[in-house]
């Protein structure tokens, strides 16, 4: 019976996992060998956790600060009391041999010839950690990895239900998770601009598409993930969510562990992907987390509109009531201001499109002055 596992050890399986990941996402990409290239090298770091987790866990002895890869193989060998021979060794011995060719003397390698790597790496690692861990590396979650606390939030509550056998439950709960992920931003607009409704996702355009394989997400596993959870919908004047599960799918049939445990996999993995690395060596930030503007007239008053003076060449139909005439909303004398925030358009120079802040004001959410008329400071929040 393999001893408990200790917190440290554990985290370092969990890294191991994530780096597995990423490395194998990068060595699908077969048409890009540098890519393929850093697959490899994330390969190979899983591996290295993997063995120098187990030998932490037996208790193993290292005499040197620096263990190469390859020595774990025989240091845990010699600690185990049943001297059990880890498998695949020679491929290792061959990843090793390309981390080092790649890292060292900028070789790259072939990739039709080395694509059995994922597979023998993930092999290795899923026997070893059952073998001296007790432990199913396919289980191992990594869903603690996941920042946005609202998508974590109903994993944990979807997961919790999935182990008490409530599948209908967990499906239901990760529907809102996959919407904090990715598709919150499809009812922004018509949460401003429309009508008194509901207002539900579309998963199926191909702006959703685009944006799936810029994340590397599989758009036909998540179609499936979508046949199998409930619509989430906004009301679009109050911001309430709701959702609508289709009858077709949305069935006892289909509320199957399988089905419950696919749906959190995916989610987990898709949470993930859409999550950006903190670092990744530019740091853009929008204006409206870090500045305000102050808006004043530059004469006796400036005159706000409640529409731009540019009609706009395509109306939406399904967001935008007709146009009507252009009326004033309100006129700013002199000696007051506005704080709010102002922006322009490249086809519409001379002219601000304004968000107030102030409700006393106006209740309309976007208003037009011209930029002649006013005066814009920038203002630190």
């Amino acid at each position: 019976m393999p001893k408990k596992i200790r917190e440290e050890v554990f985290n370092r399986i969990i890294f191991a996992k994530k780096l597995y990941k990423d490395g194998e996402i990068a060595c699908n990409i077969e048409n890009d060998q540098m890519i393929f290239a850093k697959g490899l090298l994330l390969l190979h770091d899983a591996t290295e956790n993997v063995l120098g987790a187990i030998a932490d866990h037996v208790g193993a002895k290292l005499t040197k600060k620096d263990v190469y890869i390859l020595e774990y193989f025989d240091i845990i060998k010699e600690t185990d009391s049943q001297k059990k021979t880890l498998p695949y060794m020679t491929q290792i011995r061959n990843l090793n041999i390309i981390r080092n060719n790649i890292k060292h003397q900028g070789i790259f390698p072939d990739i039709k010839s080395n694509t059995y790597l994922p597979s023998t790496v993930y092999q290795l690692i899923t026997d070893i950690c059952q073998t001296y861990l007790g432990l199913d590396f396919s289980s191992i979650s990594l869903k603690n990895l996941i920042r946005n606390k609202k998508v974590l939030k109903f994993i944990n509550i979807a997961e919790k239900k999935i182990d008490n056998g409530k599948f209908k439950e967990g499906i239901f709960y990760l529907s809102f998770a996959m919407y904090y992920t990715c598709e919150s931003i499809s009812t922004f607009e018509y949460y401003l601009f429309g009508e008194e409704k509901i207002k539900y996702t579309e998963p199926y355009g191909s702006n959703k598409t685009i944006d799936l394989l810029q994340n590397r997400v599989d758009p036909y596993l998540y179609h499936r993930f979508k046949n199998l959870t409930p619509l989430i919908g906004k009301n679009t004047k109050t911001g309430k969510l709701s959702y609508w599960w289709d009858k077709s799918y949305g069935h006892p049939a289909n509320w199957t562990e399988q089905n419950a445990k696919f749906c959190l996999d995916f989610c987990i993995d898709t949470a993930l992907k859409y999550q950006r690395e903190k670092n990744e060596g530019y740091s853009i930030i929008d204006y409206q987390y870090v500045f305000e503007d102050i808006i004043e007239p530059v004469g006796e008053e400036a005159i706000f509109w409640n529409q731009s003076i540019y009609p706009p060449e395509i109306t939406l139909p399904t967001i935008q009531k007709p146009l009507g005439p252009r009326e004033k909303v309100f006129t700013l004398k002199k000696g007051k201001l506005m704080v709010g925030y102002a922006f322009d358009n490249k086809d519409s120079l001379d002219e601000w499109e304004v968000l107030c802040h102030d409700e006393e004001i106006t209740k309309i959410p976007f208003i037009f002055v011209a930029k002649e008329e006013v005066k814009v400071t920038r203002k630190k929040r």
